[in-house]
Formats: structure tokens, C-alpha cells, sequence
């Protein structure tokens, strides 16, 4: 597990390691990633929580449209076969929750994807793609069970610019 703060105090200064490489988008998705943790009671934001920012995306969404999947009716699914935690939480700032290990693996990929489109910042939907190629986990076998791949998702008629 890895404690990386996405943003400090002042919203214009953003540490360290792969922060340094997100867009202000996907800080914000993970901040709100953050947020959605904290409201299922857990002290690490994983991959659920990672998938449920990135459904409020309008990119993301857009994406999850034109391959024919509703944003909502998976976000529904989603939270509802999420696991809620009862432990009480040693923070209410989802910038000071750490990354489980598997979303560490999913940002380093993602920065990775993000060279294969010729961006020099992760954006969201390098993150949809990454988490779509996931194995071990729920979050991948949903998206998944609703068509959503990554070879899907690389589809150059689905190329988007931010």
C-alpha cells in the first residue's frame, strides 16, 4: 500500500511521483475517488472506488456511450456489489487516502497507455482502460460483462481529444 497525496494545500501544486504526470481531470478523478471511499467507510481508495470517479467523467462516459453501455446503470451496479467497510476511517480528507497496491499498478499503467496515445499526461479514459484489462478483480469482470475492453476501447474510431 502507498500513501500519494494527489494535491497539497494549494490546488496548483500537485506531488509526487505520478501525480506529477496526471491532468487536472484526473486529479480531480481521483479526488473524487477519494471521496467515494470515504463514503463506503474505507481507509484505501481501490479500484471500485477509482471506476465509480471515473463514471462522472463526461469523456468517460461519452466513451462508455458510443460502445452502447449506460454510465448510470453501471455505476448502480457497481456501488451496489461494491464492499462497504465498518472500520472507522483515520481521515475525512480523501487526499490523504493511500492508493491500495492495485491502483498503483493501474495509475503506473495508465501513464504508460498514456505514451501509446502521444500524451505526456494520464488522462481518465487511460485510466477506463487500464482497469478494463484487470483480472483479478470486480471492477475489470464488470466492465467486462458489459463489453467493455480494452481492445474496445483502443478502437481508432473511438479515439477522443481532449
Amino acid at each position: 500500500m502507498f500513501l500519494i497525496p494527489i494535491l497539497s494545500r494549494s490546488p496548483n501544486e500537485y506531488y509526487p511521483i505520478l501525480g506529477r504526470f496526471m491532468s487536472h481531470t484526473t486529479k480531480n478523478v481521483m479526488l473524487e475517488a477519494g471521496r467515494t471511499a470515504l463514503s463506503f467507510s474505507k481507509s484505501i481508495v481501490d479500484l471500485e472506488h477509482i471506476l465509480l470517479a471515473l463514471l462522472k467523467d463526461e469523456i468517460v462516459c461519452l466513451l462508455l456511450d458510443l460502445l452502447g453501455v449506460e454510465a448510470e446503470k453501471l455505476r448502480v451496479s457497481l456501488a451496489a456489489l461494491s464492499p462497504k467497510g465498518k472500520a472507522v476511517v483515520f481521515t475525512q480528507n480523501p487526499l490523504m487516502l493511500p492508493l491500495s497496491d492495485a491502483a498503483m499498478r493501474i495509475v503506473g499503467n495508465a501513464l504508460i497507455v498514456s505514451r501509446d496515445y502521444g500524451s505526456a499526461m494520464i488522462e481518465p479514459e487511460h485510466l477506463l482502460i487500464t482497469l478494463s484489462d484487470v483480472t483479478k478483480n470486480m471492477t475489470g469482470a464488470i466492465l467486462r460483462s458489459n463489453g467493455i475492453t480494452s481492445s474496445a476501447l483502443k478502437n481508432p474510431e473511438l479515439r477522443v481529444l481532449r
